[in-house]
Parts: structure tokens; C-alpha cells; sequence
């Protein structure tokens, strides 16, 4: 099974260190950027994360499910890659990208910085509604990076036409899984109890005079360094219990994720990650 460090990739310090610099340290700056920017400079980072919460960017007018037919999210850069991953049947790029509505977003190559945009712009509600999207998004992405990293076994699986195991598949897909885990785990702690508006900085350019209420829930959550460390310790533990997971199932499970995955027409958890890198479209 694939286990990424996040020490190696930050090229230095240990998951406590690190852990403890994002809460709040990082998280603080972002915030802080995100406060003192006028509504026109952040207009550009908002319209990405729109476009790729969109379940039509995604390729299906249901959960986010993409579709080998185009969309305008996914297609250009997934719908080879991932359906190689998934079925073993090469799909031609020049084809799909033709299909591609010019100025498209390529949401799946976006969703690490998209991950990071909506933990500074988006709602509570916001976040749960586009989660599901986000997950196969963030599937397609580990999907993608896999194949990067065994062209060998990509080129295999375009001569032999079969599906890969579903143990490949997860060991594809785990990173950004993970990763979506730890994203929503920070999402449910440091924007709780938000409620009251507040007012906001203004200005001739903004469209908004006041900010919503999970924005001063986050401020006094990261002001408060105490529970920033307790949370850096808990984001760890999450982290732990995630890589310790032997599959899709137990690792959705751990991030809170298997009722929603399993809502859906998918009959299993293992079944949805095939679904979603071959870009079938599900109900529900």
C-alpha cells in the first residue's frame, strides 16, 4: 500500500511540527489574505472553486459521477488517464479535449488547491453540499498520479484491456483520499458553532458588506493556540486511523464518508473508486 509522508514532501519536520505549523500557523495567513482582500482579487479563486463543485464540471447532472462523453471539469486530463486506471481501455486525449469547452477548468489537476480554497472561502454548507463532488475529483486525481508514476503498467493495461484489482485501485486513489480525509476533518473543526454574521471590511469593489458567521467562528479558533495544538495531536490521530485502513470501505468509514458514498447506486465502496475512475455515472 502507498504511504505518502507529508515530512518528506514539506522537505523537512516531522508530522507533529508540521501538523502544528498548519494549525494555525498556515491556516492564519490564509485567513488573513482571504480578510483583507477586496471581493474583485478574490473573484478568480471563488469562480475555480465554483466551477469545480459544479456537478456538471464533474460529468453528471447527479453526485459528481463523470462521464467518458466530455464535460467541461475532468475530461481533457482524466478521461484517459483514469479510465486506463479503471478499465484498462486507453481513450484517446486528442478526442476529449476536443470536447472541452474552451477556458474549461481542469478540475481534477486543480483539487489540491482547491482543497486549500475551501477551507478559506467556503461555508459549512457549502463544503457538505460539493463534498461528494470533491471526493471523485480528489479520486481521479490519485488515479492520475499513479499512472504518472507506473507508465509500464499503464501501457500493460492498454494492450491487455482488463481491469485493474480493486487493491491497485485503492492503493491509487488512498493518497487523495487521505488527503480529502484530513480536509474535511478541518473543515468540521475549525468552522463550528458559526452562525452570526458579522461585518466585514468594505469597499467601493466589494459585492459583499458582511461576512458570514463560520468566518468569525474560524478566526476565534485559530486565535485560540491552545486548541490549536489539542487539534494538530487529533489531525494526527485521524491521519494514523486513515493510513491504517486496509480498504475503500474501512478508510471511508474512518473519514465519515461510507453513508454518503453508499447512498448512491454504488452497491459498495469498492465499486464507487472503480466507478468514479472510469468515469461512470451514479445515482444518488
Amino acid at each position: 500500500m502507498h504511504r505518502g509522508s507529508f515530512s518528506e514532501d514539506a522537505k523537512g519536520g516531522g508530522r507533529s511540527s508540521n501538523a502544528r505549523l498548519l494549525l494555525p500557523g498556515l491556516l492564519q495567513l490564509g485567513r488573513y489574505y482571504a480578510s483583507q482582500c477586496y471581493s474583485a482579487e478574490l473573484a478568480p479563486h471563488r469562480a475555480l472553486l465554483a466551477q469545480c463543485c459544479s456537478a456538471s464540471n464533474s460529468g453528471s447532472s447527479s453526485d459528481g459521477a463523470g462521464s467518458s462523453g466530455g464535460g467541461t471539469g475532468s475530461s481533457s486530463s482524466s478521461s484517459s488517464s483514469s479510465k486506463d486506471v479503471g478499465q484498462g481501455a486507453g481513450n484517446d486525449a486528442g478526442s476529449s479535449a476536443s470536447s472541452t469547452s474552451p477556458g474549461a477548468v481542469d478540475a481534477v489537476a486543480a483539487m489540491p488547491h482547491v482543497l486549500a480554497l475551501s477551507l478559506l472561502l467556503q461555508s459549512p454548507e457549502e463544503w457538505r453540499a460539493a463534498r461528494k463532488v470533491l471526493l471523485r475529483h480528489c479520486i481521479r486525481h490519485g488515479m492520475q498520479q499513479w499512472l504518472a508514476s507506473h507508465p509500464q503498467q499503464q501501457l500493460l493495461q492498454q494492450g491487455e484491456q482488463q481491469p485493474l484489482p480493486d487493491d491497485v485501485l485503492f492503493e491509487a486513489a488512498a493518497p487523495m483520499l487521505r488527503l480529502f480525509g484530513l480536509v474535511d476533518w478541518i473543515q468540521g473543526w475549525v468552522k463550528r458553532g458559526s452562525s452570526i454574521p458579522i461585518a466585514s471590511k468594505g469597499s467601493s469593489t466589494s459585492s459583499s458588506a458582511s461576512a458570514s458567521g463560520w468566518q468569525a467562528a474560524m478566526d476565534a479558533r485559530l486565535q485560540d493556540l491552545g486548541s490549536c495544538a489539542e487539534a494538530a495531536e487529533q489531525l494526527l490521530e485521524q491521519l494514523e486511523e486513515m493510513e491504517g485502513a486496509d480498504g475503500a470501505q474501512e478508510l471511508l468509514d474512518v473519514m465519515g464518508l461510507l453513508g454518503e458514498v453508499l447512498s448512491g447506486a454504488c452497491g459498495s465502496c469498492e465499486q464507487f473508486v472503480r466507478d468514479t475512475s472510469q468515469g461512470t455515472p451514479a445515482a444518488g
